[in-house]
């Protein structure tokens, strides 16, 4: 049994981090859970016990994320406000890394779902969505957001899941009234090196000011 009461990662914050492995047959199984701005998340892990070659996967659920203080922790001109669900799956071996993570918005009673322009040009950057521009200042409000991101030995793929606009994914869907935004992603070009959508991201939105990609 292992237990953590606070871990940081990329400014990321856990907390009351606990789990326990069993060996069997020499591959290590177990279960691992923490808090995550305000969700309490559950997953299986695997271990092969191979210290030459060592894989590791896992698989599990945070129900309900508040992404508001997860985006201001990441980066506070790229903010997303709601409650997620959001489910992840990895796996991790030598020369191979590979990353799921699922995600869909749970409306809640007294919790906005909107975001900020830095966020709708990060979401058009990794897309591939072409440039955006601002039409007031206001946060652009959301009905539903849905998608399905995958980090691929150094590859990003965004999908969107949030319904279908002819050959365009919905990865955000507009609100009937008030300040809305779609967001669709393009199919043939939602694939992108980690390393040049960075780049990207900093360009989409370095209009706005310096931004430090933490």
């Amino acid at each position: 049994m292992f237990s953590c009461e606070k871990a940081v990662i990329s400014n990321l914050r856990l907390s009351e981090l606990s789990g326990q492995l069993h060996r069997l047959s020499g591959e290590y199984q177990g279960k691992f859970n923490c808090y995550f701005y305000q969700s309490r998340g559950i997953f299986d892990l695997f271990f092969n016990g191979d210290l030459l070659r060592p894989e590791i996967s896992f698989e599990g659920l945070f129900p309900e994320i508040n992404l508001k203080q997860l985006c201001h922790d990441l980066n506070d001109q790229v903010i997303v406000s709601g409650i997620v669900k959001t489910a992840l799956q990895g796996k991790l071996s030598p020369g191979q890394h590979h990353l799921v993570v699922t995600f869909e918005s749970l409306p809640r009673f007294g919790v906005k779902q909107t975001l900020n322009f830095g966020a709708v040009k990060a979401l058009a950057a990794l897309g591939g969505g072409g440039s955006v521009r601002a039409i007031t200042g206001a946060d652009f409000h959301y009905s539903k957001m849905a998608g399905s991101l995958s980090l691929i030995n150094g590859y990003l793929t965004l999908e969107g899941l949030a319904g279908r606009h002819g050959q365009y994914q919905y990865l955000l869907r507009s609100r009937p009234l008030g300040q809305g935004i779609n967001v669709f992603v393009d199919p043939g070009m939602n694939t992108i090196r980690l390393e040049y959508f960075l780049g990207r991201l900093q360009d989409a939105i370095s209009r706005q000011g310096k931004v430090d990609l933490k």
